[in-house]
């Protein structure tokens, strides 16, 4: 018993007396306290361990003397002393409390300091990712062709660079660095409980298997209740946008109650979406919970049973059942942060289609070719169809020499736009070439290509910005006098004149605090400051004021000069002025040849003329 004693550093207080401190006394085996207690040899009275120079203070009998040369005192002792003889005493514990409360202060202070800093850094990283995943994005889609738009409405995409990626950021934020925080947790927990006993840390930690069989089941079904919901959230953003154009349609048609309730039956698929994730995350999180009850009656059970044969003490097992309740509250963190971790793995599933994109044909063409410029444009043998099995064109042959004006006419839905759109290579011909001086066009950059040809399409498109800025783009004014050339040829000047900004006027979103006229204008502005030797007019007049009508076509007549015209006219006086004209009827080049010819010998070509006279 002395040599045990001796062990834990006690004091031998008298002959057969020793003096232990409280916290080398749970070092002895449980065996030793049980004796000792059993026996009245330990006493569970507190005494303290006095200085030499305070001894005056306590009454002979009062202290006992240690062979060290210090003295204890009873507890009792010490309460008749009074406020000030006590704090000399304990002069050296006050000191020891205040250092402590000073580390203690510096570690809140250090602590807040590097949350403060860890939270930045986590944040920036976090936004400098986003920014960086967002411009890929926004770039890759850039790349797409156009039959990928025709495919994936404005919401859609929309939705993949804010939401989606907003998911990416809020897993990044909220799961990444808490996951890691709680495994440190977990492996540290482990550790521990390995080295109070081994076998039943074993018997403990047996449930880990189930519940990573439990979150991979539910990892499955959670990833596809996300993918439906974001689906869900894309047609909402879609129908929405719609209708929010569309509003004029809804007003002047009366359409509120139609409206409504189609949204009613939209935003409740989206609401079904939502249920479904809820009751996956519903069930999950409360099993999660069964299963740390389990771990714990396992532990009662069996280290019961261990704490009966005496192969672990009580004090093993009580810490045990509290490692293993802290082993669960990282793991309830970590199943709470999984509906925000699956969300972002079906956001993450939809950015990947996207990125993963590679461009071809022209795109991948790095060496810039100018054609020549003196062998003019030509179809051969080309067929398109939008839809597989319907086509549009149908061998469509015709040249365009350098420097004529050629206008194309036929009925609705002839096929005239699509030629436009081909010969802007916004689609691929199925079969059949299209060549420019001689080159295949799908051969030429797109920097190149650019610089050749210029639209001014039916639909005229204006993006928010001044009017200068929707005419040069990014590219510089290197020359005012020329540029000024430019405003004057496309007759916009009386345009900027009306404005107290002038060139420098916002038109809105889609050039919605202009006219469509002036719309047209400005497009007309653009194609002209491209400098291009091709220019492709679809439709320019239409839906035109006759007094911008006259501006328009006098602007065209300025502009086409010298160069390689193609327009599409429902206009009598513009199919008039054409060196040749195209007639298009059912997919094919049904007629051509000028005016006068086409009135003289075609078929076709009349009866379209008396439906443009009728039209003025």
């Amino acid at each position: 018993l002395i040599s045990e004693l001796k062990k834990v550093n006690a004091i031998r207080v008298g002959k057969d007396s020793f003096s232990v401190n409280g916290a080398d006394l749970k070092r002895l085996s449980p065996e030793t306290i049980r004796y000792l207690k059993e026996r009245g040899m330990l006493l569970e009275e507190r005494f303290f361990r006095i200085p030499k120079g305070y001894i005056s203070y306590f009454r002979a009998e009062e202290l006992l003397h240690l062979r060290d040369g210090s003295y204890l005192v009873r507890d009792r002792s010490l309460s008749r002393l009074k406020n000030f003889q006590i704090l000399s005493i304990r002069e050296k514990d006050i000191r020891g409390i205040l250092y402590l409360s000073a580390i203690l202060f510096s570690m809140i202070i250090l602590y807040w300091i590097f949350s403060f800093f860890q939270y930045l850094l986590l944040e920036r990283t976090a936004q400098g990712m986003m920014l960086q995943i967002r411009c890929d994005l926004f770039s890759k889609i850039l790349e797409r062709d156009i039959p990928f738009f025709d495919r994936n409405p404005i919401g859609r995409l929309v939705n993949r660079v804010t939401n989606d990626i907003e998911n990416l950021n809020e897993m990044f934020k909220s799961v990444f660095i808490t996951i890691f925080q709680d495994l440190f947790i977990l492996f540290g927990i482990m550790a521990i409980m390995f080295y109070l006993d081994i076998s039943l840390a074993i018997k403990s930690l047996i449930i880990i298997p189930i519940i990573f069989s439990i979150a991979l089941l539910f990892s499955t079904r959670a990833r596809d209740a996300f993918r439906e919901l974001r689906e869900r959230i894309s047609a909402l953003n879609i129908f929405l946008q719609e209708r929010i154009k569309g509003i004029l349609i809804i007003k002047l048609f009366n359409q509120y109650g139609f409206q409504k309730e189609r949204f009613r039956g939209i935003n409740h698929r989206t609401y079904l979406a939502g249920m479904k994730q809820v009751k996956v995350f519903a069930m999950f999180m409360p099993l999660m919970e069964l299963i740390s009850s389990l771990a714990i009656a396992l532990i009662i059970w069996y280290g019961g049973g261990e704490v009966l044969r005496k192969d672990i003490t009580l004090g093993t097992l009580v810490a045990f059942l509290s490692y293993i309740q802290m082993f669960f509250r990282p793991v309830r963190d970590i199943s709470e942060k999984y509906n925000i971790m699956q969300a972002a793995m079906a956001s993450w599933e939809r950015i990947l289609d996207y990125m993963e994109y590679k461009r071809k044909g022209s795109a991948l063409i790095k060496k810039e070719y100018h054609p020549p410029g003196n062998r003019g444009i030509r179809f051969e043998n080309v067929s398109f169809s939008y839809l597989k099995g319907r086509e549009v064109l149908h061998n469509v042959n015709f040249e365009v020499n350098p420097g004529e004006r050629i206008a194309i006419v036929g009925a609705t839905g002839s096929g005239k736009s699509t030629i436009i759109n081909l010969l802007c290579r916004f689609y691929r011909p199925d079969k059949g070439k299209i060549y420019l001086d001689g080159v295949d066009i799908h051969k030429i950059s797109d920097k190149t290509f650019s610089s050749l040809i210029s639209l001014v399409p039916q639909d005229i498109f204006l993006f928010k910005g001044s009017i200068l800025e929707n005419i040069i783009f990014d590219r510089k004014i290197a020359d005012p006098r020329s540029f000024r050339r430019v405003l004057e040829g496309s007759n916009i000047t009386e345009i900027i004149s009306r404005y107290p900004e002038g060139i420098e006027k916002d038109v809105g979103e889609g050039g919605m605090n202009l006219s469509s006229g002036e719309r047209q204008l400005v497009c007309l502005a653009r194609a002209f400051a491209n400098e291009s030797k091709i220019l492709i007019l679809d439709e320019a007049t239409s839906h035109i004021d006759p007094e911008t009508e006259v501006l328009i076509q006098d602007a065209i007549r300025r502009i086409v000069r010298d160069k390689t015209a193609i327009i599409v006219a429902h206009r009598l006086s513009t199919v008039k002025e054409a060196d040749r004209i195209l007639v298009i009827s059912s997919g094919r080049v049904g007629e051509q040849g000028d005016h006068n010819e086409l009135i003289r010998k075609g078929k076709i070509y009349p009866l379209l003329m008396g439906i443009l006279k009728q039209n003025g």
